[in-house]
């Protein structure tokens, strides 16, 4: 389930690898040595809208060039080889679903965020799971 929460830590997730391990020595692993988190990481930037507001290129400036006291030089170190479109194998944890009000949780499909109906007489052959059928 994504909640609020999910969606506030994703930046510093983001920026972890690009920023927080190198320029502040934050910690011994960076964020894809932990493929739990990484993959979490992976399956929150393929929601729709957050990619857009990722771009490592200018977070890595604005740390790196502007933070003087840390970087007096200003000098930018190379940034790691991350594959954000790499499978996330999120799904195995269940269908993406979201907090509403009233502590309700909505499934939906994550690329375009419309609600996932679940229709009692479409079931998955050979399994008593039902199948998900986008409503839009």
């Amino acid at each position: 389930m994504l909640t609020e929460t999910d969606l506030r830590l994703w930046p510093t997730l983001a920026r972890f690898d690009a920023v927080y391990h190198g320029h502040f020595k934050c910690a011994r692993r960076r964020l894809i040595d932990y493929p739990n988190l990484w993959g979490y990481a992976r399956d929150i930037m393929t929601w729709k809208g957050v990619a857009e507001t990722f771009d490592e290129a200018v977070i890595r400036a604005a740390y790196y060039g502007e933070d003087r006291d840390l970087n007096p030089f200003g000098i930018v170190e190379m940034a790691p080889a991350l594959d954000w479109t790499a499978p996330h194998d999120r799904g195995r944890l269940g269908p993406a679903t979201v907090a509403a009000r009233a502590g309700r949780q909505i499934e939906v499909n994550p690329t375009t965020l419309h609600a996932v109906e679940v229709s009692a007489r479409t079931r998955c052959p050979n399994s008593k799971a039902l199948l998900r059928t986008d409503t839009r």
